[in-house]
């Protein structure tokens, strides 16, 4: 037993050590005055705006004497236009924090915000780090891509502000490490039992040749409700990544159908699926409700009117980028225009110079930092930050080429996952590619 707890507390060490490390390289980048005064710039406050909506609302809603008397539709309605633009997730989460240390919403607290932030981005690099010593079976490699990603500039120092994109990295990473659970040999191999080694091959001491795998007793009834908790996080864990940012939500549903597929039977693949469907109806159904109260029908994501984005990324004459004020061409449309088809309209009436904006964009995103505000990352000055940027994007390409030509698991169902993984990541990146205005900070995480 001492053994037992000597070795957890040794498992424990290097992920707090990340954890810790990258939580104090962002509060030191992030609580300093000048980037307290931009933590709530341009959507951040709009972000803010809508989280103090649902501070007041819950407020009303729980508080004696108002929660008999008022109406459910009457305490939502002012959240109706906030949360159908912004999504749920950010704004209950920052009304959260405000309830929880007993402040009330304020610009002069926002300082409470950003460190809810560096503690998402600090737990992103914990998983960065299991995943990593997962995949290559190395603690220092674990470690390495911990740094990697904890002390990347543009996740450092989006962590200071209060937008999605860190709860987004860290929604999907948390995804596909619940759903490398599932590729484990207890459900892949298609044995019963309730121990990790189930399946698990023994081999000869004489000729070292694998043997049959081991079952352990057990139930394929325990074994189905197992199966069907894992699946139905996981399809909690989309729903959520799907509301902080909807183009990430056909990525996860297409990790899910991936980890679902690789399952040894078709019993099992059935009770992922189900799994999966439960957790999307845990949180989808809420939302639908809500949405089609406000709206009269039902949305599957936020309404972030990504026109803008298509217009002003499509536009050749400002190459591409975001202008103040807005261009005449931006000025044009309206948010219930639809957004693919204003960039496909774009494309047909200057097609090879929308093809060659496009090939710009590729250099873009391996030479151009997310963030806008030109800060310094503990003294590191944009030109430097810009090539870590470099760095990192390489290596994670240079990673995921190694991973797919040698993985540890040479199975065909190792090179299927890895190579859909791929195409998943490539379908997901035209949209920055072809139509956004920048470089999203997750990109570098997605490799």
């Amino acid at each position: 037993m001492a053994n037992q707890c000597n070795k957890l507390l040794q498992e424990m060490v290097l992920p707090a050590l990340c954890f810790a490390v990258t939580l104090i390289v962002c509060l030191m980048q992030n609580l300093s005055r000048r980037a307290l005064e931009v933590a709530l710039l341009f959507d951040a406050a709009h972000y803010f705006a809508s989280a103090k909506a649902v501070y007041q609302a819950a407020s009303a809603l729980f508080s004696q004497g108002t929660a008999v008397h008022l109406h459910l539709h009457q305490v939502l309605s002012p959240l109706f236009d906030t949360l159908m633009l912004d999504g749920p997730v950010l704004p209950v989460m920052g009304a959260a924090i405000f309830a929880v240390t007993g402040r009330y919403p304020s610009v002069a607290d926002r300082y409470i915000l950003v460190l809810m932030q560096c503690i998402v981005q600090a737990l992103t690099a914990v998983l960065v780090y299991l995943l990593a010593r997962k995949l290559t079976a190395s603690r220092t490699l674990g470690v390495v891509a911990a740094a990697a990603w904890g002390l990347y500039p543009a996740a450092v120092i989006a962590a200071g502000r209060f937008l999605t994109e860190t709860e987004a990295v860290c929604c999907l990473l948390l995804l596909t490490a619940v759903l490398a659970a599932l590729q484990s040999r207890y459900f892949v191999l298609g044995q019963l039992g309730g121990s990790n080694n189930l399946g698990a091959r023994a081999s000869s001491p004489a000729s070292g040749a694998p043997e049959a795998p081991v079952v352990v007793k057990g139930t394929q009834y325990t074994r189905g409700w197992k199966l069907i908790l894992i699946t139905g996080i996981a399809g909690v864990l989309t729903a959520v990544t799907g509301l902080l940012r909807a183009a990430l939500l056909p990525m996860a549903l297409l990790l899910d159908c991936i980890a679902v597929f690789l399952l040894a039977r078709w019993r099992d693949r059935l009770l992922g699926m189900c799994g999966i469907l439960l957790g999307l109806s845990l949180v989808m159904t809420p939302w639908l409700s809500f949405t089609h109260c406000a709206t009269g029908k039902s949305q599957l994501t936020a309404q972030r009117f990504p026109v803008h984005n298509f217009v002003s990324g499509s536009n050749i004459e400002t190459d591409g980028w975001g202008v103040l004020p807005d261009s005449e061409l931006a000025g044009m449309f309206f948010p219930a225009d639809g957004g693919f088809a204003i960039s496909y309209g774009l494309w047909q009436a200057r097609p090879l110079d929308s093809v060659q904006l496009a090939l710009r964009k590729v250099s873009r995103l391996l030479n151009t930092l997310w963030y806008d505000y030109r800060f310094k990352f503990l003294g590191l000055p944009l030109q430097g930050q810009q090539f870590w940027h470099l760095l990192a994007c390489i290596a994670g390409c240079v990673g995921m080429l190694i991973f797919c030509l040698k993985p540890p698991d040479p199975g065909r169902e190792s090179r299927v996952a890895f190579f859909i993984g791929w195409a998943s990541i490539a379908c997901v990146g035209v949209v920055p590619f072809l139509v956004e205005i920048g470089n999203p900070c997750l990109g570098a995480d997605l490799n």
